[in-house]
C-alpha cells in the first residue's frame, strides 16, 4: 500500500482499520483505479503507479472522518467500492452502462452482510447495514454531478499524483482549504475558501477528467470488455470470476486459450481515427461518462466567479464522443 494510504490509514478509529482488513475489503486491493487501462501500454497509462480500490476507500473514509467526525458516515465512505468487480468500470462497458456507469454498485449492501468480520464490527458500533451500504444517502460522501464529494474529491487528488499533474504537497494544501460549504439546496457540500486553491483545484480537476474519456481510455476498456464478453462465451470466466481478483483473472485468461487476446489487449499504444468505419475494418465508436467538478468557492460555484473556468468546462462539456477509433499497429 502506498505510504500516504497507510498514514492514513492508521490515523482511523479502531474500528475503520478492523474494517479495512477486512477479507471483503482487502479483495478490492487488487482492483486498480484505472480500469484495466494501468496494464496497456498507451503512454497515459503505461508508467503509472498502483493505485487500488482499496487506498481509495481508506482515502474516502479518512476524508469523511476528518472533516465531518461521523463514524456512520466514514464507514459508508469506506465501503462505497466494496463492490467493485475486476477493472472496475469496465464491466460496466461489459453490461452496456456506457454512461452513467452504475451497473456494479447494487451489490454493496449483500457483501457486507455476507461478511462475518464486517457484521461483527458494525455490531460493535451499533451501526445497522442500512445505514452504510449505500453512501448515496448522504451528501458529503456522493452528491449529484459537478458537485464535491469525499468520493470525488479523493480520486481526483489521487490522480492529480498518479498522472504527475501535482505533487503530494499541493493536494495537501487544497485539503487544508477545504470547508463544508452549502450547496444551492442548503445541502452540506465540500468547498474552498480561497478562490486561488478553488481555480487551481478546478483546473486540475477538469484535467483529469480528460484522461478519464480520452480516446485511449475509451476504446481501451470497450476492447477489454469484449475480451471479457468472449472469455464468458467460451466459459473461460464466470460472472463470478469478476468478483475476485485482478491477477487471478489475468492469470485464467492467459491459461484459458485467450493468452493472445490479452497480449494484444497489453500491446495498445497507438490509435487511428476517422470519422465513419466499419467493426469489420476494426473500427469503433465509443462514448462514456463525462466526469466534471464545478467546486463551491465560499459558497459560490467557481464557473460563476472564475470565466477562465467556465469556457473551459463548457468547452470540456461540449466535446464529442462521434468519432471512429482502431489501434493503428493492427492495421499497418
Amino acid at each position: 500500500m502506498n505510504a500516504r494510504y497507510e498514514c492514513m490509514l492508521y490515523e482511523l478509529p479502531a474500528g475503520l482499520q478492523k474494517a479495512i482488513c477486512s477479507k471483503a475489503m482487502q479483495r478490492i486491493g487488487s482492483v486498480d483505479m484505472n480500469c484495466g487501462m494501468n496494464y496497456t501500454s498507451y503512454p497515459l497509462f503505461a508508467h503509472i503507479p498502483p493505485y487500488s480500490r482499496l487506498e481509495h476507500s481508506i482515502g474516502t473514509a479518512w476524508i469523511l472522518w476528518k472533516t465531518a467526525h461521523d463514524l456512520t458516515l466514514s464507514y459508508a465512505g469506506l465501503f462505497h467500492d466494496i463492490a467493485s468487480p475486476v477493472f472496475s468500470h469496465v464491466i460496466d462497458f461489459l453490461n452496456g452502462d456506457y454512461e452513467t456507469q452504475e451497473s456494479t454498485e447494487a451489490l454493496t449492501g449483500s457483501l457486507i452482510e455476507h461478511s462475518r468480520e464486517l457484521c461483527a464490527i458494525l455490531e460493535e458500533e451499533s451501526i445497522p447495514v442500512s445505514a452504510v451500504e449505500d453512501y448515496h444517502q448522504y451528501p458529503l460522501a456522493d452528491n449529484p454531478s459537478m458537485q464535491l464529494n469525499a468520493d470525488r474529491l479523493e480520486y481526483t487528488l489521487g490522480n492529480m499524483i498518479h498522472y504527475q499533474f501535482a505533487e503530494e504537497e499541493l493536494a495537501g494544501k487544497f485539503l487544508e482549504d477545504l470547508s463544508i460549504q452549502q450547496d444551492e439546496r442548503g445541502n452540506p457540500e465540500y468547498g474552498f475558501r480561497t478562490e486561488e486553491r478553488c481555480l487551481q483545484f478546478g483546473m486540475l480537476a477538469l484535467k483529469c477528467s480528460r484522461v478519464y474519456s480520452a480516446p485511449e481510455d475509451r476504446y481501451g476498456m470497450e476492447r477489454l470488455a469484449r475480451l471479457l464478453k468472449h472469455a464468458l462465451q467460451e466459459g473461460v470466466l464466470t460472472r463470478k470470476d469478476f468478483m475476485t481478483a485482478e491477477p487471478e483473472v489475468i492469470a485464467k485468461l492467459k491459461q484459458g486459450g485467450l493468452k493472445r487476446e490479452w497480449e494484444a489487449f497489453t500491446a495498445l499504444h497507438e490509435l487511428e481515427f476517422s470519422d465513419h468505419g466499419t467493426e469489420a475494418e476494426g473500427w469503433l465508436k465509443v462514448s462514456c461518462k463525462k466526469r466534471m467538478i464545478d467546486p463551491l468557492i465560499n459558497g459560490i460555484r467557481l464557473s460563476r466567479k472564475e470565466e477562465s473556468f467556465r469556457q473551459a468546462l463548457e468547452e470540456y462539456r461540449r466535446e464529442s464522443f462521434e468519432i471512429y477509433m482502431r489501434e493503428k499497429s493492427e492495421y499497418e
